[in-house]
């Protein structure tokens, strides 16, 4: 029965679900746009916020760029990072806030050091949890993820039941102990020697190259959603009586998005990637911005907290996406997360950091919303043109692959693009031995025409039957790919070729697989997917 299959499939529950949903709880409490929305309302002056911003942007930035080069160049130093001191930055920041509400005469430098270290505490969360989903198989990544997704709301607005006087100290004395809990917690159980704990990119920088000229344009194109929903809630946080209402407005959207996908999820098999999410929010993006100036306040704020709560949703897959790349090429995910997390970021907080000035800046009535509109759309326009041509002029360029991938619990995979076998030149050619090439190498040139049902899908009679074994085994798309150039006889070197990782990360793959087909060696593969089609 399909519910018994997925009752089968689908996860365990664990502290990870509650530790992420308490992190992001604790950024839309206290951090993204210096909103404080717990706060006292002559707490939330223009100079507190600008201070605060400036502040926590600079500090998240170089949190992102120091774990980039440091997991690049000395990688066995973050081995080990310090989760049970993960929460300590956020907790210390949270604790000046509520300082600078008694001590009004230090205000702005107990801001300033609240916003570093929540900055910093903050983003550095933000990478061990990207470090964790990557660090778990696929199905368990992102299913935590999403689960933790949905239950954060719910725990935001529970908030609102709690007395007003209470709230301020509830957030740094409970929930971020108890988030810097769930993150130790979390990685007691994973082992050690996890091979993408172990990378050293220094030793193969080809295929961290080639990750960044692969995913620049992606990053750059959220980074660019998140500049133009940063200028549009500046000019909404003119009203204070309404801004909590943009946190309201992007969680509900995590808790609408993250429910659908893990309802549609039980079974139907689907892909997400962040340039599906961007040429979906782009045009909706651009229509605001170009309407801005001739809006109400009203009107205005209703707008923003869409594309807030867009961007939110687009924050949630660039998590997906990040893990989902760390397994397929075996990247370290400090690398991964710090590269998006810095592009992203600087972009977010640039765009309030603007809109703020130009909101204070301007005694127009909507003088503001014009010059926010027109920055907004030159930037959205000049990453548009970066994202489909890069430097090359008016030459297409292809866009990456890695799907986030989520294979049905009761149904089988995804339907996959035919693999396109490379084509190697005699210097590159790896001589196999004969007891190494598939018997099934034989059965490449065509497929019988009683099994012809669809000639378009596969290459051959090979490649069908490895299209059955992935549907019955949940194998991923990569591990797919993988295993069809295994049963075709292709080396550990051509294989990595092929993909441009590393040979263990190839190696890697050979172990889920062979974890998932419940085999020891190739030939046992071999005989399982020549035995498909009597099945």
């Amino acid at each position: 029965m399909p519910s018994r299959t997925f009752a089968k499939n689908i996860p365990p529950l664990n502290i990870a679900v509650l530790g992420y949903a308490l992190f992001l709880v604790i950024n839309a409490s206290s951090l993204w746009g210096g909103v404080f929305p717990f706060f006292p309302q002559d707490f939330h002056t223009f100079e507190v916020t600008f201070v605060f911003m400036q502040a926590q942007s600079l500090a998240s930035l170089a949190v992102y760029v120091g774990f980039f080069l440091l997991a690049f160049f000395s990688p066995k130093a973050l081995v080990k990072p310090m989760h049970m001191a993960s929460s300590l930055p956020v907790f210390a920041g949270g604790a000046l806030l509520i300082a600078a509400l008694y001590l009004p005469q230090w205000r702005l430098a107990l801001v300033a050091i609240a916003g570093v270290l929540i900055g910093a505490g903050s983003a550095l969360l933000s990478l061990l949890w990207a470090r964790y989903f990557s660090a778990v198989s696929m199905d368990h990544g992102n299913f935590y993820l999403l689960c933790g997704t949905l239950l954060a709301p719910i725990v935001f607005f529970g908030f609102y039941l709690v007395p007003l006087a209470v709230r301020v100290f509830l957030m740094p004395l409970v929930f971020v102990p108890l988030c810097g809990l769930a993150v130790l917690l979390s990685y007691r159980g994973l082992s050690k020697e996890i091979p993408i704990f172990q990378d050293e990119p220094a030793k193969h920088i080809h295929t961290y190259r080639h990750f960044i000229s692969t995913y620049w344009r992606s990053a750059l194109a959220i980074g660019a959603l998140g500049f133009a929903s940063g200028l549009t809630r500046a000019a909404a946080l003119s009203d204070f009586a309404m801004s909590d209402i943009t946190n309201v407005a992007s969680l509900g959207g995590s808790l609408v998005s993250a429910g659908i996908l893990l309802l549609f999820w039980q079974r139907h098999s689907f892909t997400l990637n962040l340039n599906s999410v961007y040429k979906f929010c782009f045009p909706l993006f651009a229509i605001f911005l170009a309407v801005l100036p001739f809006m109400n306040e009203g009107r205005i704020f209703l707008g923003a907290s869409a594309l807030y709560m867009l961007f939110s949703v687009a924050l949630m897959v660039l998590m997906l996406q990040s893990a989902q790349i760390s397994r397929n090429r075996g990247n370290n995910p400090f690398v991964v997360y710090g590269f998006f997390g810095s592009i992203v970021g600087v972009l977010q907080n640039t765009g309030f950091i603007l809109g703020h000035l130009m909101e204070k800046g301007t005694a127009l009535d909507n003088g503001s919303h014009f010059g926010i509109a027109v920055t907004g759309l030159l930037v959205l326009s000049l990453v548009l043109y970066l994202y489909f041509t890069g430097f090359e002029g008016g030459k297409t360029q292809p866009l990456p692959q890695d799907n986030v991938e989520f294979i049905a619990m009761t149904m089988g995979a995804p339907h996959r693009v035919p693999l396109q076998l490379p084509v190697f030149t005699e210097s590159d050619i790896l001589i196999v031995e004969a007891q190494e090439i598939s018997p099934c190498q034989e059965q490449q040139k065509s497929i019988p025409a009683e099994d012809a049902t669809d000639v378009s899908t596969y290459r051959d009679l090979v490649s069908k039957r490895c299209q059955k074994v992935q549907e019955r085994y949940r194998l991923t798309s990569r591990e797919a790919e993988v295993m069809e150039f295994i049963v075709r006889g292709y080396t550990v070197a051509q294989i990595a070729q092929q993909f441009v990782v590393s040979e263990n990360t190839v190696r890697t793959h050979y172990k889920h697989i062979y974890a998932k087909l419940d085999i020891h060696k190739r030939q046992e593969l071999i005989a399982l997917i020549e035995r498909e089609d009597q099945d």
